[in-house]
């Protein structure tokens, strides 16, 4: 993981305001994420849905045919109570399909998505051409 802006020390969440990271592999987002939930003061469960979106966002991304490989930008920004972690992909991984095939990369984040209880995924375009998937807490 590389520089973010808004962590102190240690990695630690300073201020209550928005940061970024560069993450090259889930399980480093999934610490940040974990990290920025809890301060937002989230619930367990909803810190839970976040981090496992989070991580089926990136394990998608990396498992689609010419996936370009390299750190990922994520942004968390707390709103009203909750959080917004939004997650910055070269190329576009949304809208989900109802029903995946098997073998689509997609798949796992599908079931993962439909299953949330306290989480929402969307998505939007990205000046670069590429994605900007956001997973927010629900009111």
């Amino acid at each position: 993981m590389t520089g973010s802006e808004g962590e102190g020390e240690g990695g630690g969440v300073a201020g209550g305001g928005a940061g970024s990271a560069d993450v090259d592999r889930p399980a480093e987002a999934r610490t940040w994420v974990r990290t920025w939930a809890e301060a937002a003061g989230c619930p367990a469960a909803v810190v839970e849905e976040l981090v496992l979106l989070v991580s089926e966002v990136l394990v998608a991304d990396a498992a689609r045919a010419g996936a370009t490989h390299g750190p990922r930008r994520l942004r968390a920004v707390p709103s009203g109570g909750g959080l917004v972690v939004e997650v910055e992909l070269p190329a576009p991984l949304l809208p989900l399909p109802e029903q995946p095939a098997a073998d689509d990369p997609r798949a796992r984040l599908a079931v993962a998505a439909a299953a949330a209880l306290s989480v929402a995924v969307d998505a939007r375009p990205a000046d670069d051409g590429g994605q900007s998937v956001r997973i927010q807490t629900r009111a």
